[in-house]
């Protein structure tokens, strides 16, 4: 029962418990789709195409495990924002409700971009 009233301090009720749920499944999902289809098809030295631009093409390579910096991103907005949203919360609530929109906003550029990641290296 003290882990559940932690919890519900952590992430109260509203737009930040769903923005937060929203938003660890996509990081889940960054995080792990890439593990699934990009890695197992690479060589261990693997220059993979990291950014597409259409008037140039290619513009941006580097190593394969250069994929994660997009997750590794997000995540750390994530934990930013979250950690400032539950300590601004008593505070400001519209401060942390409008926290809690941006990391989910970020979760979703990120979730796009690594998607047009993959769409060029699979």
């Amino acid at each position: 029962m003290k882990w559940q009233r932690t919890l519900r301090s952590w992430f109260p009720p509203g737009i930040v418990r769903w923005s937060a749920m929203l938003t660890v499944a996509l990081l889940v999902l960054v995080w792990i789709v890439p593990s699934w289809r990009l890695v197992p098809i690479l060589e261990p030295e693997a220059i993979v195409p990291l950014h597409y631009n259409i008037y140039f093409g290619v513009d941006f390579v580097g190593k394969w495990y250069w994929v994660y910096f997009l997750p590794g991103f997000g995540t750390a907005v994530f934990i930013a924002n979250a950690i400032l949203s539950v300590k601004e919360r008593k505070e400001s609530k519209v401060f942390s409700d409008m926290l809690s929109i941006t990391y989910f906003v970020v979760a979703l550029f990120v979730t796009a971009a690594m998607f047009f990641v993959l769409l060029i290296n699979v």
